[in-house]
């Protein structure tokens, strides 16, 4: 248990006791959004062309992040229940926080181990986080995204 709610320790309905450390941090300048140490003016302000989350226009990512995975950057694949995604890759992520244990089931890259991931402001579930042995990269769904240029 890791909510502390009137002096009682509670379970966090979504993520049980393992609840992620930005939402008990927030920033009042931000409408409470996180805002992590470190990273700087966003891509918005630096003039690059940002990938938002489709719900709520939280930076993602930036095209300077996207990455060509066995030799492509866009991938359609299912899972074992059948639904379609189309995803892209991206270097970097730092919209998102990864959520969950490390699976290599159903993984959609060869030797790769993935988590899912999701926006670090509204917890829309964007995609997955993949770690292969010598790399890292995100896997996000195309429709759960938005471009924006400057």
């Amino acid at each position: 248990a890791v909510l502390c709610k009137e002096n009682r320790l509670t379970e966090h309905k979504m993520y049980g006791p393992y609840l992620p450390l930005f939402l008990l941090k927030k920033n009042p300048r931000r409408g409470g959004r996180r805002e992590e140490p470190g990273r700087g003016p966003s891509p918005k302000a630096r003039g690059e062309k940002a990938v938002l989350c489709r719900k709520c226009n939280n930076v993602i990512s930036t095209h300077e992040n996207k990455v060509a995975v066995n030799g492509s950057f866009d991938h359609t694949f299912f899972n074992p229940a059948g639904v379609v995604y189309e995803i892209g890759c991206f270097r970097l992520a730092s919209g998102c926080f990864i959520q969950g244990n490390g699976s290599t089931e159903f993984s959609w890259f060869d030797d790769a181990i993935w988590r899912y991931a999701h926006c670090g402001n509204c917890l829309e579930h964007l995609g997955w986080h993949f770690t292969k042995p010598h790399a890292t990269f995100f896997g996000l769904i195309l429709s759960k995204l938005l471009d924006w240029e400057s």
